[in-house]
């Protein structure tokens, strides 16, 4: 299931109301590459980050950065960042006020960068219609061998059933602090990054 986002709907809209005849070839702002990391103040990561990036709060919030080259596309951008917040708006208002907030739009050179906030991930699953979960390893439906992060591989049954499970189901790369265990089908990089490439349903066990 590929990331669907607010940026996908809202250039949708926008292609409707123009009778714009190319809406297949624009590209998505979200789903290309994510990356996903749990940290308390992550606040220099959205800041720095220049690939599309999923950061999973301590408190379980979320902040998503969105980052996507238009100069390329033959896309008018201009009227983006109010099509992104009347999406926002109209979300909350049915979900509850602060469901959705949007921290910052900028676009440089048709380099477009959202920074969004969620309140829980179930709001981030609704609004880009995804499934990723975040629940204790007790409960997630795991089975087989996982790799630890020596790429060693061991039995889900001797992972801590304490730690918590991040699963994804799209073609991206994650990065998780304090990861300790991945599904085998992930690649991990030497800077700890994990990319799951053929849109598998993938997972890191972190603490």
């Amino acid at each position: 299931v590929l990331k669907k986002s607010v940026i996908q709907s809202t250039i949708r809209k926008l292609k409707n109301e123009r009778k714009v005849e190319h809406m297949k070839k624009i590209k998505l702002l979200v789903g290309v590459l994510f990356v996903a990391i749990l940290a308390a103040g992550c606040t220099h990561v959205s800041e720095d980050a220049k690939v599309d990036t999923f950061i999973l709060n301590k408190d379980n919030s979320i902040t998503d950065v969105s980052v996507e080259d238009y100069s390329d596309s033959s896309f008018k951008i201009d009227d983006l960042e109010s099509f992104v917040k009347d999406s926002v708006v109209d979300y909350n208002e049915k979900n509850g006020d602060d469901s959705i907030v949007v921290k910052s739009y900028t676009e440089d050179k048709k380099v477009v960068k959202l920074v969004m906030e969620y309140a829980t991930i179930k709001d981030y699953n609704n609004f880009n219609n995804t499934t990723y979960t975040v629940e204790k390893v007790s409960k997630a439906d795991l089975d087989g061998k996982v790799k630890d992060m020596d790429g060693k591989k061991v039995s889900v049954d001797d992972v801590e059933d304490t730690y918590r499970v991040l699963t994804i189901n799209a073609s991206t790369d994650v990065y998780v602090k304090n990861a300790k265990y991945y599904s085998t089908n992930l690649k991990m990089s030497e800077d700890k990054v994990f990319t799951n490439a053929d849109e598998e349903v993938g997972y890191i066990i972190f603490k």
